[in-house]
């Protein structure tokens, strides 16, 4: 399973599929993961462009528009711009998707040397069935305000419909709870689709970053606790469970 830790709480997608094929022009998304603070810029959402660099599909990172391309050299690359800036890329040349886990290097500015790293994956996104929320340890006004708005247990994906552009998800008992994207392209946990009310418009819990196609496993939550939000730090998902100086590169 992929463990999605708010500070002391985790969301999981219960069922996670993984699209791939023999190439990616119908993906519509790669989700970009990598350990260490050297590599926060290039860990996110990558949206497909609808448009090719080298008879290959562009990508761009939401919000950021750090580009990922198959390169001039006929290698995968996440870079700074599409012209070949950057200090990651594939291992191998001539595939015609990104390498899944594994098969990335980067360059360390240090040793002036291309590095295998095999915490970079890059990974077709689809959105899971089911996010569990769950909480583990003892801090008393988290669990308080936990057990105030519902807010731990299963969110089933609405089957064919969309809230301001993506899936949403449900948890109808003991409260009805959803967790969605505002109409500020915001995600969040709240008891109503429609935030509207300057007092209450960010629900119970919410990521302040805009425009991301799903939850962020790298970035803050903030938590209502009282009639404050409180920042929420040490986002990671370990693992995953599937179903059926820059240099020019």
């Amino acid at each position: 399973m992929m463990n999605f830790h708010l500070h002391l709480i985790v969301l999981l997608p219960v069922v996670q599929s993984i699209v791939s094929g023999p190439n990616n022009q119908l993906t519509e998304y790669y989700e970009v993961k990598a350990k260490g603070a050297n590599f926060d810029w290039i860990s996110g959402f990558y949206e497909n462009q609808s448009k090719e660099h080298n008879n290959f599909s562009l990508y761009l990172k939401v919000n950021d528009r750090f580009p990922l391309y198959r390169n001039d050299n006929g290698k995968w690359a996440i870079g700074t711009n599409k012209n070949g800036a950057g200090n990651v890329r594939s291992t191998s040349t001539g595939m015609p998707a990104p390498p899944n886990k594994g098969g990335w290097e980067f360059w360390n500015s240090a040793s002036k040397s291309w590095e295998n790293d095999s915490s970079i994956s890059v990974l077709p996104f689809k959105y899971p069935d089911t996010y569990r929320l769950e909480y583990f340890r003892d801090d008393e006004n988290v669990k308080k305000s936990l057990e105030k708005s519902y807010l731990v247990g299963d969110y089933e994906k609405v089957a064919n419909l969309l809230e301001n552009g993506v899936p949403y998800y449900v948890k109808p008992e003991p409260d009805l709870i959803y967790l969605f994207r505002t109409e500020t392209r915001r995600w969040t946990f709240s008891s109503t689709l429609r935030l509207t009310d300057q007092s209450d418009k960010f629900g119970f819990m919410y990521q302040e970053r805009m425009k991301e196609p799903a939850p962020r496993e790298d970035l803050p939550w903030k938590l209502k606790i009282g009639k404050t939000f409180v920042t929420t730090t040490g986002l990671s998902y370990p693992s995953r469970m599937q179903r059926p100086k820059k240099k020019k590169i």
